[in-house]
């Protein structure tokens, strides 16, 4: 028996709050929406494509008049568009399809059952031609097969938050510090001697130790702040990978974070370049307008 000082209990089954309305038994069924799971799915990808959409038509090209060509001059115009080839906006689309496109920040595939969106049936459609040629479109069987295989795979996968964990059961994952700790895989490396940890390192550099953790440190490293703690305390020499993994989520707000910014963004010095060169067009009409008065 458990007691509690509330009607509303929330501390013993993860996820679950019980609201209790009387005395009795009651069987409890506890499932996956999983229609919801894929509306949030649709939503994420319909976001994404309506940015890319959007950077279609500032960059565009368009083809006008006949492919038949004289003998002096093709009929043909090309004509761009507001933003054609900026490189502002191909360095946007570049990382954000780069974010879309690649394996998961910290996955790998020997232990994570999807490390990509592609592993879950959202792909690229690449047809040219195609009403959605450029856009991210989903296969809805792999999708169904996807999250009936592994569910908590698949919301790892597009998650905001990290996640810690490892491949060892000598040693295994225990925090981290927001903002500081980085995704990534990280070899680690330790031995102990007497009982003790006597070294031990975390991706290649030495990591602080207490009793039976071991802690990422270096301001420029990124494992700064990664807990780990010891299990297998044996004496010897043990290593393992631990991996701090980043869903695709997370991995767009730290891209557009950065893309966004309006000091060091991309869009920033796109903005102080044009006022530059405007800068220098005045400049150069000042000083003809001087030659024309003379």
């Amino acid at each position: 028996y458990m007691s509690r000082a509330t009607n509303s209990i929330s501390d013993i089954i993860d996820g679950v709050t019980l609201n209790l309305r009387g005395a009795g038994t009651v069987s409890l069924d506890v499932e996956t929406d999983l229609e919801a799971v894929k509306e949030n799915i649709q939503t994420f990808v319909d976001q994404i494509n309506t940015v890319r959409s959007l950077i279609q038509d500032y960059t565009k090209v368009t083809t006008t008049g006949s492919s038949v060509s004289t003998d002096s001059d093709s009929e043909q115009t090309q004509i761009g568009s507001l933003l054609t080839g900026n490189y502002g906006v191909q360095l946007i689309s570049s990382r954000l399809k780069e974010a879309v496109a690649g394996t998961g920040i910290g996955f790998d595939w020997a232990t994570d059952t999807f490390t990509s969106l592609s592993s879950v049936g959202i792909m690229t459609d690449a047809e040219e031609g195609s009403v959605t040629a450029g856009l991210l479109v989903i296969d809805e069987e792999a999708l169904d097969a996807a999250l009936e295989k592994d569910i908590d795979g698949v919301a790892s996968l597009f998650s905001a938050y990290y996640e810690g964990s490892t491949n060892s059961s000598d040693f295994s994952y225990s925090s981290h510090i927001q903002g500081i700790t980085e995704a990534g895989s990280y070899k680690v490396s330790y031995t102990v001697s007497g009982g003790a940890i006597t070294s031990a390192t975390i991706n290649g550099h030495a990591a602080k130790i207490s009793g039976n953790t071991i802690l990422g440190q270096g301001m420029d490293n990124p494992e700064n702040g990664l807990l780990l703690e010891v299990k297998n305390l044996t004496n010897g020499s043990y290593s393992g990978t631990a991996y701090m993994k980043l869903g695709k989520s997370g991995e767009l707000i730290n891209n557009l974070s950065d893309l966004t910014d309006d000091k060091s963004g991309p869009l920033a010095f796109l903005e102080d370049n044009y006022d530059d060169f405007t800068a220098m067009i005045d400049k150069k009409i000042s000083y003809e307008e001087d030659r024309i008065s003379l």
